[in-house]
């Protein structure tokens, strides 16, 4: 079962078409539960875009509440939320 998240972010018109193929890509490695290393090498290869685009859309994503960032974890780490988290729900070091 693939977390509403998922579906959220590829519905979302406003989002950039890369921003959208990302999520779809991550619905295959991150869960609800677990923070998972996202290397952006590995996943711009898989996708056929540049590093630079994947990360731009990481950071999108984490911005809009599609993904959940690990505050302290290097290299970063990602979780899906079970649905999209509201700017106004979501704490402030998520920001």
């Amino acid at each position: 079962v693939s977390a509403p998240a998922i579906s959220q972010a590829l519905d979302d018109v406003s989002l950039p078409h890369a921003a959208r193929l990302v999520m779809w890509h991550l619905g295959k490695r991150l869960d609800v539960t677990h923070f998972r290393e996202v290397k952006t090498d590995s996943l711009a290869s898989e996708m056929r875009l540049k590093p630079n685009t994947v990360f731009k859309s990481l950071r999108q994503l984490v911005a809009r509440g599609y993904l959940e960032e690990h505050t302290k974890r290097k290299p970063r780490a990602y979780r899906m939320p079970w649905s999209r988290i509201e700017t106004a729900e979501r704490p402030a070091s998520a920001a």
